[in-house]
């Protein structure tokens, strides 16, 4: 198990010891995706049921090749068939400096044998913080949806699972999910960008981090945006940058835009490469 999920759990696409690990040296930057559709399948997760708990499946004419498991309209885990030893590797370097090979491996071994939480035990042995386990989750299963996204020969089937729940400890709003997929081959950023949201953003408030480059759509770095539309996301990078240009030399610009509680404002400026985007509260002085 890792995060709650158990790695053998019939229909999850995890894998036992022997069957696992191909991709140890791939990172997250040399993975392909297709910014629509990954959109495209992103807003159907978020279009399923109210509270639906159950797998997304993956079929080809060889079977099945990639699962995402949901849990409340929440991904709770996310695998293809492509990505074995994937996870572990992801973990071990969310330790700093990363684990040894043989020592996480013995570890999973044991946590196999015994049917225990994997994520779990490496945090309760100090190897491993409870934020870097849940952005080694976050990590793996973003990956595997743009994966998944981008086979366009896969044919996705919603099996409802209304028998038990998956009792995830961590889960992942879409939004999170397509974060973490801007924020691929160019992690350093979105650290930063992620920090600097922190300290900047109020509570209740909206903040966004994006590139300035338009060529990078997604957004890599976000506060409190989870209730937002993946598409809406994407839009308001591009508002910003369009709005940036047009002021030429001006550091920053201010917009106005309509919300159900009334006059919302929004704020846009750039910092170097990045750029941030933050919602205030009418009654908030700006700049």
């Amino acid at each position: 198990m890792v995060g709650g999920i158990c790695l053998a759990d019939e229909g999850s696409g995890a894998v036992a010891p022997s069957q696992r690990f191909t991709m140890t040296e791939q990172t997250a930057s040399s993975i392909n995706f297709d910014v629509p559709k990954l959109l495209r399948l992103l807003k159907g997760i978020d279009r399923l049921p109210e509270g639906a708990t159950g797998a997304l499946v993956f079929t080809s004419k060889d079977g099945a090749q990639g699962t995402v498991l949901l849990e409340d309209n929440r991904v709770c885990w996310a695998v293809a068939s492509n990505m074995e030893h994937r996870l572990t590797d992801i973990l071990r370097h969310e330790s700093d400096p990363p684990l040894p090979p043989e020592t996480f491996e013995e570890i999973y071994q044991e946590c196999y044998r015994d049917h225990i939480p994997l994520g779990e035990t490496l945090v309760e042995r100090g190897m491993v913080t409870p934020e870097g386990l849940w952005h080694g989750l976050l990590k793996h299963s973003t990956e595997a949806i743009c994966m998944l996204a981008a086979a366009c020969s896969l044919s996705p089937v919603w099996a409802t699972n209304r028998q038990r729940r998956y009792d995830a400890q961590f889960t992942f709003s879409t939004p999170e999910l397509l974060s973490c997929a801007g924020s691929f081959g160019f992690e350093d950023e979105a650290t930063e960008a992620q920090q600097i949201l922190r300290e900047i953003t109020p509570s209740e408030a909206v903040g966004l981090a994006y590139l300035a480059d338009a060529s990078h759509e997604l957004p890599l770095a976000h506060i409190a945006a989870e209730d937002w539309d993946c598409d809406d996301l994407v839009e308001l990078g591009k508002w910003a940058r369009e709005a940036l240009l047009e002021g030429e030399d001006d550091e920053e610009t201010v917009g106005v835009v309509e919300s159900v509680n009334g006059p919302t404002l929004r704020r846009a400026w750039q910092t170097g490469p990045l750029i941030y985007v933050r919602f205030v509260g009418s009654q908030e002085r700006v700049g």
